[in-house]
């Protein structure tokens, strides 16, 4: 409720006040507000405030709002008493307007106060601002007062302030109100309200407050409220479907505060609303509250299918109500002996899934779970076994061809044969017949190379960009059995290689050997061949230079290089560059290089 009053609504007062009279100066005009001028304190000019009124008008309160030009008043005082029984909220005026003062209890808030005359309440208001200073509370625009007091209640605003909160009043009870704005050498005229608590201006019950939801489960629910200070007969609840529409609405006497909801529809949203009950009348309905109802059921169907040595396809059929997620959960062996955990979360549309990276001849139980509202549903699982292969843990990336893998990519291998801690390569399954772990990649100039022993030994970059494996892997690699060196080289339209029958990288210092050259490059590695590996921090060459700092790189330098493919991307100069000597000489860098390996008895044919 707003109830608004401006100064002009008010009519004259019938009788003169006298003491008003001698304090005051009344003046008006055809087009302009009523004036009064303060004899005791000349020039004081007082106008009434605009649209002053009442809102949010409940059982224990009330707002009292009002306009005015900014920056006129330095400070606004309102003031609120409790009007006694036995008093009522009279006015000096008119017989009439007494018999309406007598009725306030059951009226919207009305102004007591008169357009041109002033009573002996404000009069001595009047005089309690201008000779007494209250402490103000600048950001204060609310006030909690205590019950049941015969005190007059006063709180001093800042000039900003356009309302005021009046909470923890009595319910159904009458309040004289005063508002009052003050500046230097000014005052308004002087608001007076009689304001009653309790039922709203259309005598509809307070509604209640405070909406809470618990217990939730998958059909049911309760939901609690915080009962009105006001009386009231009982409560109605209303809840609906958002899906279906059909409200269903449950009354409870004055007592109750809770109601539990059953026979909800699991995985559905629903609107529930409470409201008060007086006799024939219902309150307002609390502010919307919509509980979504995510407990979800379960999947069903799963299977596996298309199931190889590596690989499966999971499939499944979906929830029928409400989800946000699937947890995968599989992991080879059976029940509480299951290894190698693995948890895989994807969306509520999703009824497929292609698991990955299997242990060959092994083992699998797969569960999965609908997840929704916080809460998972009982898992549903299946069982199988992945086929065996020729090379259950491949050592390279031939291997892996052999397995049947034909597409060029990251891939795992188990550089000691047996189950362990696998390393990921990239396999070159294209070039010369395939199974090619490679090994060394520039073809950007995106990863520095210019690094250290420790980088070079553990490996640096992107297998699916530029990278160096690492010297500790080449080593295990080339040990395990004997290898080939191929190395591609691309420039623009131009392309050609290098392919070497022998390559090994031995154990201590990652000493090179390398030979049997063939290919279309030129032989410029060969003259490395028994040379240590050397980083700007570890040169162990006996030479004058230190070729590493010296040409930007990690390699097998002699004194210094006839290759430098570890070298600064793109320079051109000081032999400094990606270099193979016997291709585009030393003052020239290559665009794109590749190293890669592939075990001596490897044959092309056997790879069918």
């Amino acid at each position: 409720m707003n109830q608004n009053i401006r100064g002009s609504q008010w009519r004259d007062h019938t009788k003169t006040n006298n003491t008003a009279k001698r304090l005051f100066e009344n003046t008006k005009s055809a087009n302009s507000k009523p004036l009064i001028r303060d004899a005791s304190s000349a020039g004081v000019t007082r106008e009434f405030l605009d649209n002053v009124g009442v809102t949010n008008q409940t059982s224990n309160g009330f707002t009292l709002t009002w306009e005015s030009p900014e920056g006129k008043y330095k400070n606004f005082v309102v003031t609120r008493k409790e009007v006694r029984r036995d008093e009522g909220p009279q006015r000096e005026g008119s017989q009439k307007d007494h018999r309406e003062a007598q009725t306030t209890g059951s009226q919207p808030a009305k102004e007591a106060g008169s357009e041109y005359g002033i009573s002996k309440d404000e009069n001595g208001i009047l005089e309690t601002v201008l000779k007494e200073e209250v402490p103000k509370i600048p950001s204060s625009t609310r006030a909690k007062l205590a019950t049941g007091s015969d005190k007059t209640f006063k709180q001093v605003l800042p000039g900003s302030a356009r309302s005021f909160q009046f909470e923890s009043l009595r319910p159904q009870t009458e309040y004289t109100v005063t508002l009052l704005g003050k500046g230097p050498g000014l005052l308004s005229r002087l608001h007076k309200l009689v304001i009653s608590t309790g039922t709203s201006h259309c005598d509809s019950p307070e509604p209640p407050t405070n909406i809470v939801f618990s217990d939730v489960t998958e059909n049911s629910l309760t939901v609690s409220w915080t009962k009105p200070k006001s009386p009231v007969s009982g409560f109605k609840v209303t809840y609906t479907n958002a899906e279906d529409g059909e409200p269903v609405s449950v009354s409870v006497g004055s007592d109750d505060s809770t109601l539990s909801l059953s026979h909800l529809t699991p995985g559905s949203s629903y609107e529930v609303s409470v409201v008060s009950i007086l006799g024939l009348d219902e309150s307002d309905p609390v502010n919307l509250f919509f509980l979504s109802l995510s407990v979800p059921d379960t999947p069903t169907d799963l299977r596996a299918l298309n199931v190889t040595d590596s690989t499966a396809l999971l499939l499944w059929r979906g929830a029928l109500a409400a989800i946000n997620k699937y947890a995968i959960v599989y992991g080879s062996g059976t029940g509480e002996e299951m290894d190698f955990w693995s948890e895989v979360i994807v969306g509520a549309t999703v009824t497929e899934y292609n698991l990955t990276r299997l242990h060959p001849g092994s083992a699998y139980t797969v569960q999965v779970q609908a997840g929704g509202g916080g809460q998972y549903t009982a898992a549903i699982s299946t069982e199988f076994t992945t086929g065996t292969l020729r090379f259950p843990f491949p050592t390279d990336c031939s291997q892996e061809l052999l397995n049947g893998v034909r597409r060029s990519g990251e891939v795992e291998v188990y550089p000691q044969g047996t189950l362990g801690t696998p390393i990921m390569v990239y396999c070159d399954m294209e070039t010369d017949g395939g199974g090619w772990t490679v090994f060394q990649r520039r073809t950007d100039g995106s990863v520095d190379f210019f690094r250290g022993w420790k980088d070079y030994v553990g490996g640096f970059g992107d297998l699916s960009g530029e990278f160096w494996m690492g010297l500790e892997s080449l080593q295990n690699l080339t040990t395990m059995t004997k290898m080939t060196l191929r190395v591609d080289l691309r420039d623009k339209d131009e392309s050609a290689f290098a392919k070497y029958s022998t390559f090994e990288v031995a154990k201590k210092n990652y000493r090179l050997t390398v030979g049997g050259y063939n290919g279309t490059a030129g032989d410029s590695l060969s003259y490395h061949n028994n040379g240590v590996f050397s980083t700007k921090d570890h040169d162990l060459t006996p030479f004058i230079t230190r070729c590493a700092m010296s040409y930007r790189g990690g390699w097998w330098y002699k004194n210094c290089h006839e290759a430098n493919l570890n070298g600064l991307y793109g320079i051109d100069f000081k032999h400094q560059g990606v270099i193979w000597t016997t291709w585009k000489g030393t003052h020239y860098s290559i665009a794109f290089t590749e190293m890669k390996m592939r075990p001596a008895a490897f044959s092309p044919a056997t790879s069918g």
